[in-house]
């Protein structure tokens, strides 16, 4: 790990949690000017001028200790507040609005990725309900107890997959290989899609592996059929490319999934909490708009779909920008610019489809207005 970059804010956190010796080191020096300290406090009494009022004998040994408890005192006092995670419980939340977004029916697969995803799921699925159960009496064993996750990580050990393979709650699952990967008598992530697709419902947390993108359509090649993701909360479930979405149930559901996480404090910058409220908070927030702005386009005519179901599926995203700009988001993020790009782009396309006068100019107006957001960021190059 040491030949991470320690420019980023993130991965020098990570160096400061992996190596204690610079830790140690400041242990040390703490302990080298604590003895200074004592060792002045012996010398007091015969440095001090004979006026000097001197400590009892039974008072003689409280210098040190004293010292000692104050400094510490000092110590953690100034660094009280930056390390303080009494009232963090972001990871426990994020868990249970992960899982919420999941049904609890037997047969249902959760593909995680990245450790804080992993960790979070697995803590609210196997111990969250266990401590319920001690405490409330409660006979649940976890959140979503029916519910199996493989990490796509984990997976990529031949040794991992051997350990689960036809046992517990994998019992049911097909792995096509000995491995995740490229090696020899490995499967790809679209290999174990197709062998578990009919028989489990398949949801994605942080993503997949941009290294494979065999679960994704070849463009051109319709016959080869191909998987898309569709957002559902602080979650994705993945669907055949065919697949055909009933859109108003779907908006309907995923604005009563969107997230509810609350952060006592502004996340410090590199820290977990930030990729948490960055890579999957706000992604959720974002993803619900442009999942269905992407959507739209497979509709154009000129991609074998009809301008009718086009316009209602640019119309629905441009609404699902609009609704969302008006949320108030926590963890002090805001909507990223290309937000309001695509929220622009919705409302242009619905012009090609609109034939009063009176509509084209509401629809160019809240197009420019979309637009003009977008260009008041700083982060823009000269070809935005």
């Amino acid at each position: 790990m040491s030949n991470l970059p320690a420019s980023s804010e993130f991965y020098l956190q990570v160096q400061q949690r992996f190596w204690p010796q610079a830790n140690m080191l400041c242990c040390v020096w703490f302990a080298l000017g604590l003895r200074q300290v004592v060792s002045a406090l012996r010398r007091a009494p015969s440095v001090l001028p004979p006026w000097a009022p001197m400590l009892p004998r039974w008072a003689s040994p409280l210098p040190m200790p004293l010292a000692t408890a104050a400094l510490l005192f000092v110590h953690a006092s100034h660094h009280y507040d930056a390390s303080d995670m009494s009232r963090t419980v972001i990871f426990r939340d994020y868990g249970l609005e992960m899982l919420r977004g999941i049904p609890d029916k037997p047969r249902v697969l959760l593909l995680t990725l990245g450790d804080e995803v992993l960790n979070a799921a697995r803590y609210v699925h196997r111990q969250l309900g266990v401590l319920n159960a001690a405490r409330y009496v409660h006979r649940q064993l976890g959140v979503r107890p029916q519910l199996t996750i493989l990490d796509q990580n984990y997976v990529q050990f031949d040794w991992f997959v051997r350990r689960i393979r036809g046992k517990g709650e994998y019992a049911q699952l097909e792995l096509p290989g000995v491995s995740y990967g490229t090696a020899k008598g490995a499967f790809l992530i679209r290999q174990l899609i197709d062998a578990n697709y009919d028989g489990w419902s398949i949801f994605v947390a942080g993503g997949m592996h941009t290294a494979d993108s065999s679960w994704q359509p070849i463009e051109g090649y319709p016959q080869l059929g191909g998987y898309r993701l569709w957002p559902l909360g602080m979650v994705m479930q993945i669907l055949r490319v065919e697949s055909r979405i009933n859109l108003d149930k779907w908006a309907s559901k995923s604005e009563k999934l969107l997230p509810r996480l609350e952060w006592p404090k502004p996340p410090p910058v590199g820290s977990w909490e930030e990729v948490l409220a960055k890579n999957h908070y706000l992604a959720a927030y974002t993803n619900r708009p442009y999942y269905p702005l992407q959507y739209a386009y497979e509709a154009l005519p000129e991609r074998g779909g009809s301008a009718a179901e086009a316009r209602d599926r640019f119309l629905l995203a441009a609404r699902l920008h609009e609704a969302s700009h008006d949320l108030t988001l926590n963890g002090s993020r805001a909507l990223p610019d290309y937000f309001f790009r695509n929220w622009g782009v919705a409302y242009s396309q619905l012009l090609a489809t609109e034939r009063s006068d009176e509509g084209v100019a509401a629809l160019k107006q809240r197009a420019m207005n979309a637009f003009l957001k977008y260009l008041a960021f700083s982060t823009l190059t000269e070809e935005d």
